[in-house]
């Protein structure tokens, strides 16, 4: 563990800095160099790849291989997104990274937010959860939401609306307060952005405070889609094959 900590500090830290940013968007080479560091074992420094970086410098590095690669799509998914209760803006930066080809949207987002649903839907989860776990799914699921215009769903709207009623249901049962709140929330939230249910059928509570600040920082989830910037201590700029990075 001490080596790997040293070797993501002292060598993987100043290569992607100095190196591998200026290199990798205008040759090739250094692009697959990166990539194999990247991808021949996958851990600690891509967490920190993902953590300082964006979704475009992740785009650039690790493009479409989320599809051919198992293992990545595993680390990235299972990992991180559900073993790991990441910052908000390390989420965000996933999550982004998965809408930004119609295959990785298609095959990766739209199955992570399907397993969002279903974890924040049962009974286990939101009985013995922390208040901060809860939490962290609610986040989650509205970052998604956020880019509800990409999402088709066509064979899995069924399975979603089952998912929230259920999980509405849940919620409302339970004997604490914030349980009810965030579960009326989202499910009003999903119902509405995924269009479940006709215009004239959207789903409404009245019961809970729309002021409340948990609430408002769950808005601020699916109103506020951009990126982190690259930190001051890094490149001020990256330039892409399509253009600029920030």
């Amino acid at each position: 563990m001490i080596f790997i900590l040293g070797y993501t500090e002292y060598i993987w830290r100043p290569l992607y800095k100095n190196l591998f940013l200026k290199k990798c968007p205008n040759d090739s080479l250094w692009l697959r160099l990166v990539q194999y560091f990247l991808l021949e074992t996958i851990d600690d420094i891509l967490l920190y790849t993902i953590e300082h970086g964006n979704a475009y410098i992740l785009d650039l590095f690790l493009s479409d291989r989320i599809l051919h690669l198992p293992l990545l799509e595993t680390y990235l998914a299972d990992t991180l997104l559900f073993r790991k209760q990441l910052s908000i803006d390390t989420v965000r930066t996933i999550l982004i990274y998965l809408t930004m080809s119609t295959g990785r949207m298609e095959k990766c987002f739209e199955n992570v937010f399907i397993r969002f649903l279903e974890l924040w839907s049962q009974e286990s989860f939101i009985r013995f959860s922390s208040n901060a776990q809860h939490f962290y799914i609610c986040q989650c699921i509205c970052i998604c939401l956020s880019f509800n215009k990409q999402m088709k769903f066509n064979n899995d709207k069924d399975k979603i609306i089952m998912c929230v009623l259920n999980g509405i249901r849940i919620h409302i049962e339970s004997t604490f307060d914030y349980i009810r709140q965030r579960g009326q929330f989202i499910g009003e939230l999903i119902i509405e952005r995924i269009n479940l249910f006709s215009k004239s059928n959207q789903l409404q509570f009245n019961t809970y405070d729309k002021n409340h600040p948990e609430i408002q920082i769950l808005t601020e989830r699916i109103y506020s889609t951009n990126d982190r910037e690259l930190s001051d201590d890094e490149l001020e700029k990256v330039v892409r094959k399509k253009g600029s990075l920030i």
